[in-house]
């Protein structure tokens, strides 16, 4: 039985956040919103982020002026990479979080954010999920990083000390990840790339940035509520195999696991 097939009992209860129809229609100040975050995203892009990030933007093609449609998310994404998203309402736990992404569907938070919260967002919206996230669902090597982090995690939902170091480890990649290139430190975190505050302070004195060690990962405390206190920089998208090639017999180590 393939991977696919083996899990479509999970996805299917997954697809519960199912979001009605009228959620899903935007009116003016959230275009209004989506296109000034767009804006300002373009304006720092070069300066901040990493240029996987920059080269899957260019491919999938977003819309800066107005709140992108479902369908044409859809169509865009799986042309290009085979992934699809399913709005959620909000943020959801991280074993139904891991159900999806293991079958390349990405969960897409349907609210757009409030102007009050266009330079920092305590929790996830539209906004976030598709110009945080999407983007490098078409690089492949980020891509298979994210479905192999699910299949692992899949393993240890009974486990809540694991899963909590595993929430840290998707927390410190995919949300704050920074990456070494061109002799300087760029974002492709979701979390940073869709927050300007979080821009200016990865770079700030006040903020700590450590080469990424596993055993770090798994000490470091985080807060999605405030601006972050700590990251963690791989040297390039190969080190993302190599984490999640090492990943079980780190948690089997921490947590005495044969």
């Amino acid at each position: 039985m393939n991977r696919k097939k083996k899990l479509e009992p999970i996805i299917q209860n997954s697809l519960q956040y199912d979001v009605p129809s009228s959620k899903l229609i935007y009116k003016e100040p959230e275009h209004e919103t989506w296109s000034i975050m767009a804006k300002k995203l373009m304006e720092r892009k070069e300066q901040y982020f990493c240029q996987e990030y920059l080269e899957c933007l260019k491919k999938i093609n977003l819309n800066p002026t107005k709140v992108e449609s479902l369908d044409q998310l859809n169509k865009k994404l799986h042309k290009l990479s085979g992934w699809k998203v399913q709005p959620v309402d909000g943020l959801i736990p991280l074993e139904k979080y891991m159900k999806l992404i293991t079958c390349k569907i990405f969960p897409v938070a349907y609210h757009v954010r409030t102007p009050k919260e266009i330079e920092f967002a305590e929790l996830p919206d539209y906004f976030h999920d598709v110009f945080g996230h999407l983007p490098l669902l078409c690089n492949k090597k980020f891509s298979d990083f994210l479905i192999n982090y699910g299949e692992i995690a899949l393993k240890y939902v009974d486990l809540p000390e694991g899963l909590k170091f595993l929430g840290n480890l998707l927390w410190y990649t995919s949300e704050t990840g920074l990456i070494r290139q061109k002799q300087s430190i760029k974002a492709y975190g979701g979390a940073i790339i869709t927050s300007e505050s979080e821009c200016l302070n990865m770079i700030s004195h006040e903020s700590k940035r450590s080469n990424f060690v596993t055993s770090k990962i798994m000490s470091t405390p985080y807060s999605h509520l405030k601006l972050q206190e700590h990251y963690f920089i791989i040297d390039s998208f190969d080190e993302l195999s190599t984490i999640i090639e090492n990943i079980e017999n780190d948690i089997r180590q921490q947590f005495s696991i044969s």
